[in-house]
């Protein structure tokens, strides 16, 4: 089992990508395995459930666009719960999920983990290209999460601390942080958060059109 989460931009497709193979050295005979996708909004209602049987030594991908609504903004998100049940007893080759993140001018891959944590921080720079630095959370728990947050600028050892107003977060369900109306270039930053739940969070970086972006774990 496992459990990641996508952003939906208009203009950027998101895929996952999953195999059931195995590696040459590895002398176990493989079995099927079958995926179920359940995709929650960022209110975490669920919208879709998608099953889908892998069987040995197959690739799937599908694009997640095609299983959301059309978005009423330009960026909209939404939390994905992934899960694998071997179909029978035996080696499951299946590789860690990745989700890709296709753009017109770029392609960036996030692999599945649970890692969610109560605090999470990160420093990071700001540059004068007009770039969205943007916190993108999730709350895989049973329970609403309340999130209290700030951000210090370490600019020359000159330390100043913003306090973010605190987000609600239902169960299941995501919300994004544009940090940049909070910032100025050419300072790096410290952004640091607590919640009452366990979470997780992602750090992107896009371009004003998102024709570039870039994701990673927090």
């Amino acid at each position: 089992a496992g459990s990641s989460t996508y952003a939906f931009v208009k203009n950027v497709k998101t895929w996952l990508v999953i195999s059931n193979d195995k590696p040459s050295l590895i002398d176990v005979p493989i079995t099927a395995f079958e995926l179920e996708l359940i995709i929650f909004n960022e209110e975490g209602n669920k919208i879709k459930k998608i099953n889908q049987v892998i069987d040995k030594f197959k690739n799937y991908k599908i694009c997640l666009n095609e299983f959301v609504p059309p978005p009423s903004a330009a960026l909209e998100t939404f939390y994905v719960k992934l899960k694998r049940f071997p179909k029978h007893k035996g080696f499951r080759g299946s590789s860690r999920p990745h989700f890709f993140y296709e753009t017109s001018n770029s392609m960036s891959a996030l692999h599945i983990q649970d890692g969610d944590k109560r605090q999470n921080f990160i420093n990071f720079p700001v540059s004068q290209n007009n770039d969205k630095n943007i916190l993108f959370f999730i709350n895989p728990s049973e329970k609403n999460a309340t999130i209290t947050s700030r951000i210090i600028n370490n600019y020359k050892t000159k330390k100043k601390e913003i306090k973010l107003e605190k987000l609600f977060l239902p169960s299941k369900g995501s919300k994004i942080l544009i940090l940049n109306q909070f910032l100025t270039f050419n300072k790096e930053y410290n952004f640091q958060c607590q919640s009452s739940v366990r979470i997780k969070c992602y750090f992107i970086i896009a371009d004003k059109n998102f024709n570039n972006i870039s994701v990673d774990h927090i």
